[in-house]
């Protein structure tokens, strides 16, 4: 069942946390971007790439094609849109929409690959893998590593602002942390990105991610101080109660 986490004004509270955690996110990206506009790699992210390449997976290889076929840009597209389609069909049409904003990024972020056009790893360095769906555009930011933290940490904010259950928050938590951390091994295991590639797609994802989750929570805040009628429509019912509660 579907109920609120934490309340609507306790998520208001942390907005001064949120803007910094923007705030540095920021000056992260900034960086990061200069590095990669700069220098096509590194000689130590050449060495870890081969250090990291060095490990054999063992009966655990088989992850490398689950976690290839999870971050291909059709299989990734089409799990955003089944959720997207289930909110919407149970009535969290105001998270649906949010959630389906989560592309904006990854199409912009195609135009700031080609803009800063840093070099992906070439095979005569380390061993590449194509992987489901082939190798797309430049290097940074990694538009897998980015999509990881903005879609499943914008369904943890989500679980965690609107599920009553603990045992589902948890399950959620972990899965959406586990894949996380999961995909900047692996884009470096398989040749697809250098560790400052990674490193840039998850700042720009934690930046796109607070930045989406001020938007929620402004849009909340505005229906809750009666402006907005339209979004106001497509709150569930049970947020339109807890907030008739508030007034």
């Amino acid at each position: 069942m579907y109920t609120k986490g934490i309340s609507i004004q306790e998520d208001a509270t942390r907005l001064t946390a949120r803007q910094t955690g923007i705030f540095t996110a920021l000056v992260v990206m900034a960086a990061t971007t200069y590095i990669a506009l700069t220098v096509d790699y590194y000689g130590w992210e050449l060495e870890f790439s081969l250090w990291l390449q060095g490990f054999d997976l063992g009966w655990a290889d088989f992850l490398r094609d689950g976690l290839s076929f999870a971050g291909a840009r059709v299989v990734s597209g089409a799990a955003l849109l089944v959720v997207c389609v289930a909110l919407w069909a149970r009535r969290w049409r105001l998270e649906a929409v949010f959630v389906a904003l989560a592309l904006v990024p990854d199409a912009l972020n195609i135009l700031v690959k080609e803009l800063i056009a840093r070099p992906r790893p070439m095979a005569d360095l380390v061993d590449v893998a194509v992987g489901f769906g082939g190798i797309q555009g430049y290097g940074f930011p990694s538009g897998h590593a980015l999509h990881a933290v903005l879609f499943c940490g914008f369904l943890m904010y989500l679980t965690r602002l609107h599920v009553a259950s603990p045992t589902l928050r948890r399950a959620v938590f972990a899965l959406g942390v586990a894949y996380i951390l999961a995909t900047g091994p692996w884009l470096i295991y398989d040749g697809r990105h250098w560790l400052i590639d990674v490193a840039g797609g998850y700042v720009y994802g934690v930046f796109y991610l607070l930045t989406l989750e001020a938007a929620y929570s402004r849009a909340m805040k505005c229906i809750r101080d009666g402006k907005g009628a339209r979004l106001a429509e497509l709150v569930h019912p049970s947020l339109r109660e807890e907030m008739a509660k508030l007034e």
